[in-house]
């Protein structure tokens, strides 16, 4: 069975590739796939129907014994900019498409006459180093972040990746990513944490506590709509990789205070978390300042937003909580990954060593099959 973005052989000069669409619907295409009597490798979409494949190929195959030139007709190349227009069009409904589009602004322009055969290896790594050594706008002495050239060369190949699979690239080019060092260790004491919530303006005070008492990202929050939120049985549900997040006491009733300062939801799917003009951000960056005014009033240093999702973990795992449990309520699929947001403090660090007594919380199963129950003991 063809696994996503491999191909497949059917038969002679037929393949199917499987890949799933940006709505997350996977979707199986056929192609026929054969050398041409120039001795070029071709090609050819033949649609999702394996009867209609099958015509196509008998088709192109006929036309190849009687000498037809494929490239007849041609008036021009498919272009990076006309390739990233259809891109747009195929990934609706995305995300993160807005972000995919303020990036293409800069592989567009780099690459967007060139014809899509025309960008080489050669040419993406030249555009990488470029891209490492362009300064941040507003700080002229600085470099751009790796993670920040990652973030557009990521979606270079995210892109001609799609080319690829659609069949209208034949050789799909390697794009690099640099290799980055940034693994942070910054975790948030409890007494940082009032600091910063107390110097925090009302719309984001709201905020914090979500990322504070489950560990979600940004945007996740930002992006949050009502329909994930159950009051009822307390839990929110985050989709595209399901996953179920619990409410703590202290979120609860957060939420509740941010619904009933809201009045009637007249739209189901409105967003929890509104900017102060009562309307929904237009992204999750849109946060940024107003976290980073809050951080400059506390008098806290070097704290980003996802220092939050690290303190959680922290915070979780020194408590004595299962690492898979809290893998669950985070989303980190990983343990690699998942180690890099566990950074216990020296103070638990020299607890361990010397042995000094603290409150650990165990889990274990009850009686009742699926539940479980909290014993806390003393070490």
């Amino acid at each position: 069975m063809a696994r996503n973005g491999q191909w497949e052989r059917v038969e002679p000069h037929l393949y199917r590739l499987k890949h799933q669409t940006p709505e997350g619907e996977w979707t199986t295409r056929y192609y026929v796939r054969f050398q041409d009597w120039k001795g070029v490798n071709r090609s050819f979409p033949a649609g999702t129907d394996l009867r209609g494949a099958r015509s196509k190929k008998k088709l192109l195959l006929g036309e190849n014994e009687r000498r037809v030139d494929f490239d007849k007709g041609k008036v021009e190349r498919l272009t990076f900019h006309r390739w990233a227009d259809r891109y747009v069009d195929l990934a609706a409904g995305k995300r993160t498409l807005d972000r995919d589009v303020q990036l293409l602004k800069v592989l567009r322009a780099e690459f967007g006459s060139l014809p899509l055969e025309e960008i080489t290896y050669a040419r993406i790594k030249e555009f990488a180093l470029r891209l490492k050594q362009t300064p941040v706008s507003q700080r002229p002495d600085r470099p751009q972040a790796l993670a920040t050239c990652n973030r557009k060369l990521a979606l270079l190949r995210h892109v001609l990746r799609l080319a690829w699979k659609e069949g209208v690239l034949e050789k799909l080019p390697a794009v690099e990513l640099f290799q980055e060092d940034n693994e942070r260790d910054r975790v948030l004491a409890e007494e940082e944490f009032t600091q910063l919530y107390e110097e925090a303006a009302p719309t984001l005070k709201p905020i914090l506590i979500c990322a504070w008492e489950t560990g979600m990202r940004r945007g996740e929050i930002v992006l949050l709509t009502w329909p994930q939120v159950n009051l009822k049985e307390n839990l929110i549900t985050l989709t595209g990789r399901r996953r179920v997040i619990p409410l703590s006491q202290r979120l609860r009733e957060t939420l509740l205070a941010v619904r009933e300062a809201r009045g009637k939801i007249t739209d189901i799917q409105q967003r929890v978390f509104l900017s102060a003009r009562g309307k929904p951000f237009a992204r999750p960056a849109a946060v940024r300042e107003a976290f980073i005014n809050a951080v400059e009033r506390a008098k806290l240093e070097d704290v980003h937003f996802h220092d939050l999702r690290r303190s959680f973990v922290t915070r979780k795992v020194t408590e004595g909580w299962d690492r898979d449990y809290v893998k669950a309520i985070t989303g980190h699929r990983t343990d690699k990954v998942f180690a890099r947001y566990n950074k216990p403090s020296l103070e638990t660090l020299r607890a361990v060593v010397e042995g000094a007594p603290r409150t650990s919380v165990v889990k274990r199963l009850s009686n009742s099959p699926g539940r479980e129950t909290a014993t806390v003991l003393s070490a």
